[in-house]
Formats: structure tokens, C-alpha cells, sequence
């Protein structure tokens, strides 16, 4: 349920309309997409990697690939949807990179939960 309102939250903060950011603003704005994004990817995750004992790698790569989706659609709605926001390649790839940083923690995340239990 958390990923639910994690992914409106993000929807809502994209899409609202704001006045153009300063140059100093942008550099920390690539930090906030990967920031985001990668607790986007983790908490689309977790629920999902907990309920299945297969192996998870289809289930990060799905993820992955998913949370990368929906950030474009967000960069497209944006500068299709908004007067004051434009849809941004950089963004999209933050987006893509902290996707890939949240599946990253869980997989080291899973590891460690793998040791400790055999290590009992």
C-alpha cells in the first residue's frame, strides 16, 4: 500500500505547476528524480520479492523496467500536460538511474536477509 501513495505523491508533485527553477535548483533536481525513483523502485519491490520465493530477477527487472516507464509518461505529461514544466531527457535518465539504485538495494538488501538466516 505504501508504493500506492508513493506513486501519487510523485504524480502530483511532477505534474504541479511552478515557476521556472533557478540554475543552482537543477543540479539538486537530478538528485531529487534519482532520490525519488529509487524509493519508488524499492517500495514497488519489497512487497513483491517478500511474497515469492523464485527467483526475483524477473520480478527486479519488471520493476525496473516499469518505474523507468512510468518516469518517462511523467516527463511526456509534463510537457504535454503543463505550461510551467517541460519534459526533460536528464530527468528521465535520474529516473532511470534511481530505479536502478533502489532494485540495487534490494538485491544487496535480500543478500544480507539470505546470510543472516543461513548463518543461524
Amino acid at each position: 500500500m505504501p508504493a500506492v501513495f508513493i506513486t501519487a505523491g510523485i504524480t502530483i508533485v511532477s505534474l504541479w505547476e511552478n515557476p521556472q527553477m533557478e540554475p543552482a535548483i537543477m543540479v539538486s533536481d537530478k538528485l531529487v528524480h534519482g532520490l525519488m525513483y529509487m524509493i519508488l523502485a524499492i517500495s514497488w519491490t519489497m512487497p513483491l520479492v517478500r511474497t515469492r520465493s523464485a527467483r526475483a530477477f524477473p520480478i527486479y527487472s519488471g520493476v525496473c523496467l516499469t518505474v523507468t516507464a512510468y518516469g518517462g509518461l511523467i516527463e511526456l505529461l509534463q510537457h504535454w500536460c503543463t505550461r510551467t514544466r517541460t519534459g526533460d531527457l536528464a530527468d528521465f535518465l535520474a529516473d532511470f538511474v534511481g530505479a536502478l539504485a533502489g532494485i540495487a538495494m534490494v538485491v544487496i538488501f535480500r543478500f544480507i536477509q539470505k546470510q543472516m538466516v543461513q548463518n543461524k
